[in-house]
């Protein structure tokens, strides 16, 4: 910020959006406009593509690295966890992307 009227304009701006409230000495924040959000840079991205993408590492890493010589139930068990996982989280990462601010 450059001037304090500067931040006083911001402010006023905020104000008359409704996401801040004057109280007191100060100001809180009335709204909360990302939440469950990663910013990576200039993108947000919701919470829930991070254990998307946990999921389907751990599902491509099950397929490839860990690939028995025959199959067993305890790895067709992890399969179908780590694909329900990456399903489940991606259907919510997409959904919360989706979801109007």
């Amino acid at each position: 910020m450059s001037s304090p009227s500067l931040a006083h304009y911001h402010v006023g701006k905020l104000m008359k959006a409704g996401l801040l409230k004057e109280q007191g000495e100060g100001y809180t924040v009335n709204k909360t406009v990302f939440e469950n959000m990663i910013r990576l840079r200039k993108t947000a991205l919701p919470l829930q593509a991070a254990y998307a993408t946990f999921f389907l590492a751990a599902l491509i890493v099950l397929l490839t690295v860990m690939r028995p010589e025959s199959l067993l139930s305890s790895y067709v068990f992890g399969v179908v966890v780590a694909t329900a996982g990456f399903a489940i989280s991606a259907f919510e990462a997409y959904k919360a992307a989706r979801a109007p601010y």
